[in-house]
């Protein structure tokens, strides 16, 4: 999410209205991850606790943590949400959860992973972003591989075709892998420590 607030911030016609994450602690902490990122590093603006709201620069932002979007206090002011739960894939859930709650006043709804159904724009730059639209109401930017490797295709298949295709990838180790040897209820080969193994993982490249 912290890449989607630093754009947001640094365009003079959108605000940050307010955060909803279901998973992590009640309240802000006194350092918040939106300041302080492993990967991103340090953001350049300044990160404050306020009771219960985050003031990032001046900005007032709301948080709150619930478990369902119905359950969100949220202004008719707010035009576009960013779903990153990776819970809402599926087009009837993101409409009924945003699009057609009548308490909200949201019109897009950008989703942090691939939605594999008709009424979804997938996004790849390079590849097919000529085909958004003010007409389309849920996009999101496909998946990370399908972006890796959907620009290069593109150029293959336009330059020489292809007929056939067999696309191997290595992943880096993501949220839903262990770090440790556990139980796993869906895959025995996640049981093991994706850093120190190398598992086979199905992937949302095909769909994307």
């Amino acid at each position: 999410m912290r890449w989607k607030r630093e754009a947001v911030f640094d365009n003079d016609d959108a605000v940050v209205a307010s955060l909803h994450p279901p998973t992590l602690s009640p309240t802000p902490t006194p350092y918040p991850l939106p300041q302080y990122d492993t990967v991103h590093r340090t953001w350049d603006k300044t990160v404050i606790v306020d009771g219960s709201d985050i003031v990032i620069d001046g900005v007032r932002v709301t948080f709150t943590q619930q478990p369902l979007p119905e359950s969100i206090p949220m202004s008719k002011d707010i035009e576009m949400v960013c779903d990153c739960t990776g819970k809402f894939l599926k087009v009837a859930k993101l409409n009924a959860a945003y699009l057609e709650n009548d308490s909200y006043g949201i019109k897009k709804v950008v989703v942090s992973a691939p939605v594999k159904e008709a009424g979804a724009l997938n996004v790849v730059l390079g590849c097919n972003h000529e085909k958004l639209s003010g007409d389309i109401d849920i996009i999101t930017n496909a998946s990370c591989t399908t972006n890796c490797i959907g620009p290069v295709v593109r150029v293959i298949k336009e330059t020489f075709g292809i007929k056939h295709g067999c696309i191997t990838t290595c992943h880096n180790v993501t949220g839903t892998q262990t770090l440790v040897d556990m139980p796993n209820t869906k895959k025995v080969m996640l049981e093991r420590p994706q850093h120190r193994n190398i598992q086979l993982v199905t992937s949302l490249l095909a769909y994307a």
